[in-house]
């Protein structure tokens, strides 16, 4: 017992675009019913320097199975950094999601999510999205889904991540409220009884605005069985984006290894 709550607070890789859920794995089939899945992972790390540089990491999922083999799935995801009163990095999302558990050929989904990231100046982008779900291929050990959807999203931007020099005269915050459509991909591979692969991509096209160019978020992550519900993950996420609201980047990735808890 006391091994697993150490699990728990290992680092945890942050994933904070994309939805690569525990669910969408390619594992073996299991005949048993289980009402609830759930994956934890949370990290606090406390450092002192100049002043207390403070890291808290947090992903939790859990996964409400249904007898109609639908599943409702809650996820939250925070990282958070502070160095004494100064606040670093504030990141994360809180995510809904009503879908088929990878059993029918043809469904439909539903997802509501909430995100924001101080470091880009997003103080939240909340979606809700509906889409069409087909599956295109599945065989021993794989499978590949993908999904259209219509998407509506409303941002709130500050100015916290542009550069100085592009500030305007007047600061204020920029509201945005767009319909996208949502082009979703979805495979998974299963190499072997210890290693499984899932990416999820996402491309999503503004009809509201006269730029067509689609934002594409890639969650991509490798699971490398190290006991009978730990795993490690290797994650990568990106997100490229041509049309931001206020002059950022365009283009962010992330990159980490952690350890999952999963029962």
């Amino acid at each position: 017992m006391v091994f697993r709550l150490l699990l728990l607070f290992s680092f945890w890789p942050p994933i904070l675009q994309a939805q690569v859920l525990n669910i969408d794995r390619e594992n073996k089939d299991d005949s048993t019913f289980r009402r609830w899945d759930i994956a934890i992972g949370l990290s606090l790390s406390s450092d002192k320097q100049k002043s207390n540089l403070l890291e808290s990491s947090s992903n939790v999922e859990t996964i409400l199975n249904l007898r109609s083999k639908y599943f409702v799935a809650s996820v939250f995801k925070n990282e958070l950094s502070y160095n004494g009163p100064t606040e670093i990095q504030n990141e994360g999302l809180v995510h809904f999601r009503f879908r088929d558990r990878d059993t029918r050929a043809s469904s439909f989904e539903v997802y509501l999510q909430s995100l924001w990231n101080g470091q880009w100046g997003l103080a939240y982008r909340n979606s809700i999205n509906a889409g069409y779900r087909k599956r295109l291929l599945e065989s021993k050990g794989y499978d590949f889904y993908m999904s259209l959807g219509i998407l509506l999203e409303s941002e709130r931007w500050n100015w916290n991540g542009v550069s100085p020099a592009l500030l305007p005269p007047v600061i204020k915050d920029v509201f945005s409220t767009q319909w996208r459509i949502n082009h979703q991909t979805k495979f998974s591979y299963r190499a072997s009884e210890w290693v499984d692969f899932s990416l999820i991509s996402y491309l999503q096209p503004s009809v509201t605005s006269s730029k067509m160019i689609p934002r594409w978020v890639v969650d991509a992550n490798t699971y490398i069985k190290a006991g009978e519900k730990i795993n490690v993950v290797l994650h990568w996420d990106h997100i490229l984006d041509k049309n931001v609201i206020v002059p950022i980047d365009k283009f962010f990735y992330g990159f980490s290894i952690g350890v999952q808890y999963s029962n």
